[in-house]
């Protein structure tokens, strides 16, 4: 048990150590020999928990896009509208990249990855299946996959308009994006406008939590990786 525990430790320290150097040199600059070299054990030790530098991103992947889903889940409870759940945790991922630039790096370094892109396009089926399914009762599996896909562009697009810095923290922008993924999730006509509505104040009543979430999980890798 005990083996098994500090197996465990040392590959979340090289998972948290990882991303803090991706959010301090970038993702593209960072090189395995600064992990090991950070986490003090060997290249081969490394690769006994991952098999690349891009097995480490998917992992930090997950946890950035589930801090959203988990923040909308706190937000709203367990129950509420699919449609007004959908769109807050698009609109907290909006507000994620844009609160960081290594982050929004991170995101686009995600999206580039085939096998990442395909991580998150699988999970978001899952997790949209599982909001929408009563909603929209006629669509299959392959249907939620496509419009997970459908959504995945739009976000990756706001991504690297975020990257090379032609996009700032315009709310019309943001809140044009929300749109177009409510529309691939067929939001009803009369719905549109209320759920937009609705996920600003949300988004504006949990302002600070948002930022405070991005810059605590940031402070949390550094202290964890310096340990």
């Amino acid at each position: 048990m005990k083996r098994l525990q500090h197996k465990l430790t040392i590959k979340q320290k090289v998972i948290d150590l990882s991303q803090k150097l991706f959010l301090e040199k970038g993702y593209a600059r960072t090189t395995i020999k600064d992990i090991t070299e950070q986490a003090g054990i060997t290249t081969g030790s490394l690769y006994h928990f991952f098999r690349d530098k891009e097995d480490i991103l998917r992992h930090i992947t997950k946890d950035m896009f589930d801090a959203a889903a988990d923040m909308a889940d706190d937000i709203l409870g367990k129950d509420g509208n699919p449609w007004l759940r959908f769109s807050l945790e698009i609109g907290m991922q909006f507000y994620f990249i844009l609160a960081n630039r290594p982050i929004a790096e991170l995101y686009l370094a995600a999206h580039q990855s085939g096998s990442i892109a395909r991580l998150i396009a699988q999970s978001a089926q899952k997790r949209n299946q599982d909001m929408f399914q009563k909603s929209l009762p006629r669509l299959s599996s392959d249907d939620f996959y496509a419009m997970s896909l459908s959504v995945k562009g739009i976000i990756h697009s706001f991504v690297q308009e975020a990257v090379h810095g032609e996009t700032d923290a315009n709310p019309e922008l943001i809140f044009r994006a929300i749109e177009m993924t409510l529309i691939v999730f067929q939001i009803p006509k009369k719905e549109m406008e209320k759920t937009l509505q609705a996920t600003h104040e949300l988004i504006k009543r949990n302002f600070k939590e948002i930022f405070q979430t991005v810059n605590s999980q940031k402070s949390k890798q550094v202290k964890k990786a310096t340990k």
